[in-house]
């Protein structure tokens, strides 16, 4: 991942730049600490975890360069300094989900990001979190904060649903990050926890919706005017098009009125 390339490409519109501001609001004025984003297809929460992963960066340079994006003309960047810490950075842990375990997933994912090697298909659920609490113990002391970003949250949601399991380990994981002030954990996904178990009984996805609970969810659906913007921003036209183009509008516009 080229942090640089995607910041010079990546537009910070009114839909990121709110989650940003919710987000941060819930850090530095609750105990809130597990997240997720809820979004249609192509919305571009796969892009927002990238661009998160870039703001909280432990690489001045790319952090520094991301703030930069962000419009300060409503407030938007000096709230994002006031509600999160980022002084040496923070460890940000990617993990893409798959049709398997989430637990051993994210254990890898997290013991990878903090340089220890783990045999995870060797642990139970149990076991998954004592690894990541350990990890974390050593993460959240070394830097401003640990970001784990769980993409595709939906494929782990299918495959324990199919599975007939429950949600014992997502709530476990909630329940684990609030023992840490600066451990965040967000999951992105299309649809509700409840929904990915619709061939289960009422009982079942009424448990799920419950677990769904400790995670504060946001929507991530951008705007017509917000998605045309960025359409129009992906066009490169050169300079002397563009000149004759604005003149030949004016002249419509001079003939009409």
């Amino acid at each position: 991942f080229d942090a640089q390339t995607f910041l010079e490409s990546f537009i910070a519109h009114g839909t990121v730049l709110q989650l940003i501001d919710n987000l941060g609001a819930e850090l530095s004025g609750s105990k809130q600490r597990t997240f997720t984003v809820t979004g249609p297809y192509g919305s571009g929460k796969s892009s927002l975890a990238l661009y998160l992963s870039c703001l909280l960066s432990n690489d001045a340079i790319v952090r520094n360069r991301a703030i930069s994006t962000i419009s300060n003309s409503l407030g938007s960047r000096d709230r994002f300094t006031k509600n999160f810490i980022c002084e040496r950075g923070w460890l940000v842990v990617k993990h893409l989900c798959a049709l398997n375990s989430p637990a051993q997933g994210i254990v890898e994912s997290v013991s990878q990001a903090v340089n220890l090697s783990i045999q995870s298909d060797q642990l139970n659920d149990a076991e998954c979190l004592l690894e990541i609490k350990a990890a974390l113990s050593v993460a959240s002391a070394k830097y401003d904060g640990v970001l784990i970003i769980v993409d595709e949250l939906g494929k782990a949601l299918d495959f324990l649903s199919g599975a007939g399991r429950d949600l014992h380990f997502l709530q476990s994981l909630a329940d684990l990050a609030q023992e840490f002030n600066n451990v965040v954990v967000i999951g992105f996904l299309h649809q509700s926890f409840a929904a990915y178990a619709k061939g289960r009984d009422a009982r079942t996805q009424n448990e799920w919706g419950k677990v769904q609970g400790r995670y504060k969810d946001f929507s991530f659906n951008p705007s017509i005017e917000e998605s045309l913007y960025l359409v129009s921003q992906s066009f490169q036209v050169e300079p002397q098009l563009k000149s004759h183009l604005i003149q030949q509008a004016a002249a419509t516009l001079d003939s009409v009125l």
